[in-house]
């Protein structure tokens, strides 16, 4: 009796001794995620991580969706929006940035291999008209919802496989920025601040659009880290680019350092760039400050400027301009921007 006792006391002391160590490593996996998950939050916001989106898409209200006729950007497709104003206008088959889009089309036949890359994609006008080219394209937004919407209707068009969504900052730093709105109801209209300055005075409307709003309306519940223009093309293995960029005057930050490269990482023989917000006083003082090395830049990169006809240094030094298209000297010719040059009724 005396030894089936203590048979049956080590058995017991062999069991609490496994369940000890059981419990011991489950505490040891528990410490290692929560560790492994506050090590991606403090990535996701301290690195110059790019962010490239393939799942977990954030919650969008019921987009409005139609099939766009070829004849408004000479390629049909698909396109949703949850923003009331662009809703109003594909209701309408009103062409937004008719023009833009096909001289971006235009430029993308010259280069059948050339990457698109969208800066300030929003719902994806621009990318889709790419992609359904055949061409890969790279769009970066600031804004989550604008990412799942493009994603959205990239899968509606079958065209997923040739987009790689960026969540993203396009600045020249690597900080943690918001989204804000000064016009409520366009979210096209959306532009980032930092949260660096949050109490310098820089939260505060465009001047222009005071009378859509009074007041910045700052998302403050979404924190998005930026990279810099290096930061997306170094994610991209090809080594022509076509660049479209309109991010509310933050083109300067985005584009400053790499026209200041002596030696390129690609070639980029066009940039279509949103211009007035730069050239806007408030937006110099703010934004781009070194306004005229900036401009510098591109021509010292051996870029012309054109809106629609050849547009001199000085010239975009006293006239503001909606759009500037940036044609490398070397790049060839893009047809539809002969179009433009010959027609004084098509605005640009």
């Amino acid at each position: 009796k005396l030894i089936l006792l203590d048979s049956l006391l080590q058995e017991m002391q062999t069991v609490m001794w496994r369940r000890r160590m059981l419990l011991g490593i489950v505490a040891i996996i528990f410490t290692m995620q929560v560790y492994n998950s506050s090590k991606k939050n403090w990535l996701k916001f301290n690195t110059k991580t790019v962010n490239i989106v393939s799942d977990g898409f954030a919650e969008t209200k019921e987009p409005f969706c139609k099939l766009l006729p070829e004849r408004i950007y000479g390629i049909s497709f698909h396109l949703c929006t949850t923003d009331v104003w662009i809703e109003y206008l594909i209701k309408n088959e009103a062409p937004l940035d008719e023009h833009s889009v096909k001289l971006m089309q235009s430029s993308l036949g010259n280069y059948p291999r050339s990457v698109f890359l969208d800066i300030g994609s929003n719902m994806g006008i621009f990318s889709l008209a790419a992609a359904k080219r055949g061409h890969h394209v790279v769009a970066v937004d600031l804004v989550p919802q604008s990412i799942a919407v493009l994603h959205k209707n990239a899968v509606l068009n079958n065209i997923e496989d040739r987009i790689t969504l960026i969540n993203n900052a396009i600045s020249d730093d690597h900080e943690i920025y918001h989204p804000a709105l000064d016009w409520p109801g366009n979210d096209m209209a959306t532009r980032a601040v930092a949260e660096k300055d949050r109490d310098t005075g820089k939260w505060q409307s465009f001047p222009e659009r005071k009378q859509y709003s009074k007041r910045l309306a700052v998302d403050e519940r979404t924190s998005v880290n930026s990279v810099t223009l290096m930061d997306v093309l170094s994610t991209i293995q090809e080594s022509t680019v076509i660049i479209k960029i309109d991010i509310e005057g933050f083109e300067c930050k985005a584009l400053h350092e790499y026209l200041l490269l002596p030696n390129k990482p690609k070639y980029i023989p066009y940039i279509h760039v949103e211009f007035e917000w730069i050239q806007k006083a408030h937006t110099r003082n703010t934004d781009c400050p070194q306004y005229r090395t900036f401009l510098q830049g591109f021509f010292d990169s051996g870029y012309e400027a054109y809106a629609p006809n050849r547009t001199s240094y000085e010239d975009l030094t006293k006239y503001v301009y909606q759009n500037v298209f940036w044609k490398h000297k070397t790049a060839k010719d893009v047809p539809y921007l002969e179009k433009l040059q010959l027609s004084s009724e098509i605005p640009f």
